[in-house]
């Protein structure tokens, strides 16, 4: 056996023991550019294991060549995970923490924590990264309806008074690029607040 193919093997095992982890863990290298050169930024998938693969529906053979897209479909998004992936290159000895949005094979996207972990290769043209997956779905589902609700008023589901600075600041800003004026209308309900006092406080306990 010669030094290539004891390399092989043993990164076969390193490979068939990450099999086994409980998060998903991908094995991705680029070739080394200048930062200062604004040249695009081209990763090469060489592996992903089982749980990364259970929880997204891809195997390795079929996104190798454009994994990528696959996982980041949406142009603007794809093109600000690049951005990101470039600052992270710059050290490779500081593990970095993100969190992305990936689309799964069965049309439904997915949140996770992943954690980014560089490292030299043998080949001096190129960086390896390991990317470890931590999935957040439900997390970030549950973080997501708390922010819409912060801005929303419990028992009618209008925006709150957050909601309706936040729309007239936006308001503001655009009438200053269009030099379109808008209108604010305020209503008083009669009896309201006997209402709110009957069930508003309620909501607001649930």
């Amino acid at each position: 056996m010669d030094i290539k193919q004891e390399l092989d093997f043993y990164r076969r095992e390193y490979y068939r023991i990450l099999d086994f982890l409980p998060v998903g863990v991908v094995v991705i290298s680029n070739l080394i550019i200048d930062e200062y050169k604004n040249e695009d930024i081209y990763f090469e998938l060489h592996y992903i294991n089982n749980f990364f693969s259970e929880s997204t529906g891809y195997i390795l053979d079929e996104i190798s060549d454009s994994w990528f897209e696959t996982l980041y479909p949406d142009a603007e998004y794809r093109s600000q995970r690049k951005e990101i992936a470039k600052k992270f290159q710059s050290d490779l000895n500081s593990p970095r923490e993100d969190t992305v949005q990936i689309y799964c094979k069965n049309g439904k996207n997915k949140w996770f924590k992943v954690v980014y972990k560089g490292d030299k290769s043998r080949d001096i043209q190129r960086n390896l990264f390991y990317l470890i997956f931590f999935p957040i779905d439900d997390f970030q589902r549950q973080m997501n309806d708390l922010e819409i609700k912060s801005r929303l008023d419990y028992l009618t589901e209008l925006p709150n008074r957050r909601g309706l600075l936040e729309i007239l600041e936006e308001k503001l800003v655009s009438i200053k690029h269009t030099k379109k004026s808008f209108i604010v209308v305020m209503a008083d309900i009669d009896n309201f607040k006997r209402i709110n006092d009957q069930y508003g406080h309620a909501v607001r306990k649930v």
